[in-house]
């Protein structure tokens, strides 16, 4: 499903040079919940970009489904983020004007699908995500887990090959955490969806089948539930 090889992603900053992923070989299979780890500026929020497609390395391979992705033009990597990649984010990044079903029928709009089409879909997102009764609701008339439940929804309406969640936990209290944790074991479980997930919450990374741990740009250690850590 994803393999990087080789990765590494330089930037100027002030005119200087900072390399911030240092030669990054990593392989997530179809159907993995994988966790990736570390604290605030260890690079793995630049990992979630590259394979998001949301950024490009400064050299290396990505491939996505077998297809060579990393230098592809803009307009291809915005077809494939569209039809294989759904992104859950820590601040939900819900438009406050619209509705929760409005919200999640955004993705599908940009794929032109007929309104009402779209909303049957939408409203059977929102209902596995248990959030079909509040589905006229706007943003502000919901709590951080209602939000996160939605914006959930709202990745998953085009039926994503691979969901990129990072710190999806992170504005939400430890027990709404562990019902959007759940909310993704079950979806990685049941539909077989491919999950990467960061976080710098080793509880939430131990709930992953598997989590890397990143430091200073660098893979550092590689843990599968039920094993001691290797290294």
């Amino acid at each position: 499903m994803i393999e990087l090889k080789g990765i590494t992603r330089t930037y100027m900053i002030g005119g200087t040079s900072q390399t911030i992923l240092h030669g990054i070989d990593l392989k997530v299979e179809d159907g993995e919940f994988l966790g990736i780890i570390g604290p605030s500026g260890s690079g793995k929020s630049t990992l979630m970009n590259i394979i998001g497609l949301l950024d490009r390395p400064t050299t290396g391979q990505y491939f996505l489904q077998d297809e060579d992705v990393a230098q592809l033009d803009d307009d291809r990597r915005s077809i494939i983020r569209n039809q294989f990649i759904g992104f859950v984010f820590q601040m939900f990044f819900l438009l406050p004007r619209l509705t929760a079903l409005e919200n999640v029928m955004l993705p599908l709009s940009y794929r032109g699908v007929p309104e009402a089409k779209a909303k049957e879909m939408s409203m059977q997102m929102l209902e596995r995500v248990e959030m079909a009764y509040r589905a006229d609701h706007k943003p502000s008339a919901l709590s951080g887990g209602q939000q996160q439940r939605v914006a959930i929804a709202r990745a998953l309406v085009g039926d994503p090959k691979v969901i990129l969640a990072d710190e999806p936990t992170g504005a939400l209290d430890s027990k709404t955490s562990q019902d959007v944790m759940n909310l993704f074991m079950k979806l990685q479980q049941e539909e077989k969806k491919t999950v990467v997930l960061i976080t710098h919450d080793m509880k939430i990374a131990d709930q992953c089948k598997r989590h890397i741990e990143v430091q200073d740009g660098r893979l550092v250690q590689e843990t599968s539930v039920g094993d001691q850590p290797n290294r």
